[in-house]
């Protein structure tokens, strides 16, 4: 499951790079994005979902890997909703790849001002099983932090 997939165009390299057997699913805001997305890339699943509404019971512990890649921002209003439903999807782990401007000075950077803040926070309620920090100094000067989490055992 990608949660946040646009036109689908990451969710389709995966298809192309793993088991073509596997089933998979892009969800988006945008109506107009999963369309078109599913007009690309007809041969997986695009639906228009909001990340922090109820999840539809179809989704519930669904995914093996629930993935999103720079959807933090959009959702910096209501994090708990957007944690909780992301571990509600998912049967084992969740992918969060979130990019971080080089200016310190961006929407979200008085709850995140950097990558470790994000890191420290999803650990409150997950465990991290792995963490990579990258530097972009070619191209645009971000930190792309890369996160894999699994639910903790209460």
């Amino acid at each position: 499951m990608e949660v946040g997939c646009g036109l689908g165009y990451i969710v389709n390299r995966i298809y192309h790079e793993v088991d073509s057997k596997i089933h998979l699913t892009g969800t988006d805001i945008s109506a107009n994005a999963t369309e078109k997305a599913q007009q690309l890339f007809p041969y997986i699943q695009f639906e228009k979902g909001n990340i922090l509404e109820d999840v539809p019971q179809k989704y519930q512990s669904a995914f093996d890997v629930v993935m999103t890649k720079d959807t933090l921002w959009y959702v910096l209003d209501n994090l708990e909703a957007y944690f909780d439903n992301l571990a509600q999807m998912s049967k084992k782990y969740i992918y969060i790849h979130q990019s971080f401007p080089a200016s310190s000075q961006f929407l979200g950077s008085d709850i995140f001002p950097n990558p470790k803040a994000l890191e420290q926070y999803v650990s409150n309620k997950f465990e991290v099983e792995y963490s990579l920090l990258e530097y972009n100094k070619e191209y645009d000067k971000t930190h792309n932090l890369h996160l894999i989490l699994t639910k903790k055992n209460n």
